[in-house]
């Protein structure tokens, strides 16, 4: 099992602050100036596949499966299956404010606090990508790796005591 690490969180925070800011006036200038968004929308890709990348390095993924919703928005944007508006372009960056909230508090913390207060940004995200909703359990990661298990107890006959009435 990974041991929580603060100061790694925090050495990341400025450069996700970064990214989301470009990747919200991407989304901005997006509608006026069509010809370059989809050079726009790449970076925009990249940059969200780096952030994502760097949560999984964290091992934060309850705050990853966020980012790989807004990651699919970007894409269907790109990919013209879904329709820009200010709307989209607002849930997005309501969606980096929180997921920066929630991020800027974890290093109080000893170990990282469940992303389940993400929830209901993951549910509007969905809603605006109009896919089925989102279930709580998305944003939660159990490890069971540490976890040992009971043998079996014997069955019996095979050596087991015999049973009181």
């Amino acid at each position: 099992m990974r041991v929580f690490a603060p100061v790694s969180l925090l050495w990341c925070l400025p450069e996700f602050r970064r990214s989301f800011a470009r990747v919200c006036a991407v989304l901005a200038a997006a509608p006026a100036s069509p010809a370059s968004s989809r050079e726009d929308l790449g970076e925009a890709q990249t940059l969200l596949r780096q952030v994502r990348g760097a949560l999984e390095l964290l091992d934060l993924p309850g705050e990853t499966r966020l980012v790989v919703e807004i990651e699919a928005i970007i894409d269907a944007l790109s990919g013209g299956t879904l329709a820009l508006d200010d709307t989209l372009a607002t849930q997005v960056a309501h969606a980096f404010g929180e997921l920066l909230a929630h991020l800027d508090a974890l290093p109080l913390h000893d170990t990282p606090r469940s992303a389940l207060p993400l929830f209901e940004t993951l549910q509007a995200l969905r809603s605006a990508r109009r896919v089925a909703p989102a279930s709580p359990s998305e944003l939660i990661a159990v490890d069971l790796r540490g976890c040992a298990l009971a043998p079996p107890a014997p069955v019996r006959g095979e050596g087991a005591p015999p049973v009181a009435a």
